[in-house]
């Protein structure tokens, strides 16, 4: 596992800090769902105002948890709660798309 932070040149953002963890697996670990809920609660519990699990190459300062790139987020946490879409049919759920745009609109982005 490796922490970056990410600069936002540009203030996409409002201020606010982004960091990146990059984790690597062979294969989906057991309880996966689980894992990931668990490590969304500990950001939140850190401070995080949201924070979420995509797929690699997904991150764009002007996609943050928009409906174009719904498909690539796995994992979605806030005040509102912590969702999570392992499988590949959740992710293209109207459903799914509208509660990662709620948490981008809560964050005000």
């Amino acid at each position: 596992m490796r922490r970056y932070r990410l600069e936002d040149l540009d203030r996409r953002l409002g201020g606010r800090q982004c960091y990146e963890w990059d984790l690597a697996f062979d294969a989906v670990p057991s309880g996966a769902e689980g894992l990931v809920s668990a490590w969304l609660a500990a950001a939140l519990d850190a401070g995080a105002e949201f924070a979420w699990f995509a797929f690699e190459g997904s991150f764009n300062f002007n996609h943050i948890l928009t409906a174009d790139i719904a498909d690539q987020v796995f994992a979605v946490g806030s005040s509102a709660g912590i969702h999570v879409a392992i499988d590949d049919r959740a992710r293209v759920a109207a459903g799914w798309v509208a509660t990662i745009t709620a948490v981008r609109e809560r964050a005000g982005l």
